[in-house]
């Protein structure tokens, strides 16, 4: 019986994938999305479950078969785009060369934090009528969590992260936005430090985004999506 289980729940991940990567896609609405994982997770036969996807397969095939879904690009741009697993981009720091704690203050401004920087081991962020960015891309972290605790009032903090590094976010908003954009378990975890975000946004925002070093926002969305539809397709093979 534990098998018939444990087979089941194989077949479940394989289907809630594909669907991701129609959602990707965009073949699939957000609200059609989620339907359809909540029933691959409420099924109990393998037939529910292929009939979650049946209707789409037909359109996938018909997409592989005629032009490309996503423009043409030099294939090493193309192969960086599709990787699943990137490579380490942020380096470490012995705790005994970081500051233990550290402040960033927007009063009517801007300050930023890029590149080469050594973050606190505890990094407090005050946005006031202002706007801070801290992009951790680049950054020297030490080993283990690194605190950043944002406070945005009538401002904003914006965080670039590189999707290597394992993210933790608590924070909530009071009539305002505290936006994580990243995704847990999309790509392999390579870096030995994290990040947890907490906080509060009050009539301001915090937002979380990936990027690897020197990619777009838009650049990192289609690496995001080539990503989902290269484990929808693995997935598919297994279905088969």
């Amino acid at each position: 019986m534990s098998h018939d289980i444990s087979e089941l729940q194989k077949e479940r991940e394989l289907v809630i994938e594909i669907l991701a990567g129609h959602y990707a896609e965009d073949r699939l609405e957000l609200d059609e999305y989620e339907q359809r994982v909540e029933q691959a997770e409420a099924a109990t036969s393998e037939q529910q479950l292929r009939a979650l996807i049946v209707d789409l397969e037909p359109e996938e095939a018909a997409a592989e078969g005629g032009e490309a879904l996503v423009p043409s690009q030099p294939a090493d741009r193309e192969t960086a785009l599709e990787r699943s697993a990137v490579p380490t981009s942020t380096a470490l720091v012995p705790s005994s060369q970081a500051q233990q704690s550290g402040t960033v203050m927007a009063v009517l401004g801007g300050p930023s934090r890029k590149g080469s920087w050594t973050a606190p081991r505890n990094l407090k962020v005050v946005a006031v009528l202002g706007g801070v960015e801290l992009d951790f891309r680049e950054a020297r972290l030490c080993h283990g969590v690194t605190e950043v605790n944002c406070t945005a009032v009538l401002g904003g903090v914006h965080i670039i992260v590189p999707p290597e590094l394992r993210v933790e976010v608590e924070g909530s908003g009071v009539l305002g936005g505290f936006d994580d954009h990243t995704h847990p378990g999309m790509y392999e975890e390579l870096s030995t430090c994290s990040l947890r975000i907490t906080g509060v946004a009050m009539l301001g925002g915090v937002e979380i985004e990936q990027r690897l070093p020197g990619e777009s926002r838009r650049e990192a969305k289609k690496r995001y999506k080539l990503a989902k539809k290269k484990k929808a397709k693995e997935a598919r093979k297994l279905l088969r």
